[in-house]
């Protein structure tokens, strides 16, 4: 029993220490790297280390050369095993004034590795409240709104079922 004891403090230790001495700046370059293959640019103005992830602070994000906004900050963090992205105040760019008037005021995804083909979507703002997942593998977005807000030309891109609306798309 003592050796099974050691062996978990072991091994708590090197998953803590692998955390806290992991290079977190990387975790943003290499989301950057992966996400410019699809031609999905980030820029972030300051990059601040935490201990378990990486603070971006005014984080414009851009696809094709247009760029469609920007989040005042967002927030990284990771245990190996869950990772969350917590995303404030998105304001959209002049080009996408059109499709929505108004800002996405939080947005969190969460992935775990008890679920490595669902990414968990959370956002609020001027638009409402909804909840919603991405399935990597079949590639699809889906998003319920819980609270309608304004959704202006949005709404045209939803459908309506018995619990309201929703979005639904493949990517």
């Amino acid at each position: 029993m003592q050796m099974v004891k050691k062996i978990f403090v072991i091994l708590v230790a090197f998953w803590i220490a692998t955390i806290l001495l992991a290079p977190k700046r990387d975790l943003y370059f290499f989301a950057q790297k992966k996400l410019q293959e699809s031609e999905i640019l980030l820029k972030a103005e300051t990059i601040e280390e935490t201990p378990f992830g990486v603070t971006l602070e005014k984080l414009r994000l851009s696809y094709n050369g247009l760029t469609l906004g920007t989040w005042k900050e967002v927030r990284i963090w990771s245990l190996i095993f869950y990772s969350e992205i917590d995303a404030k105040d998105f304001i959209p760019s002049a080009m996408l004034q059109y499709l929505f008037d108004g800002k996405i005021g939080k947005m969190r995804l969460r992935y775990s590795l008890l679920h490595p083909k669902r990414i968990t979507l959370i956002l609020s703002g001027t638009l409402g409240t909804a909840r919603g997942w991405i399935d990597v593998k079949k590639r699809i977005i889906f998003l319920q709104w819980t609270k309608i807000g304004k959704l202006g030309s949005l709404q045209k891109y939803m459908k309506r079922d018995k619990r309201g609306w929703y979005y639904e798309r493949r990517f």
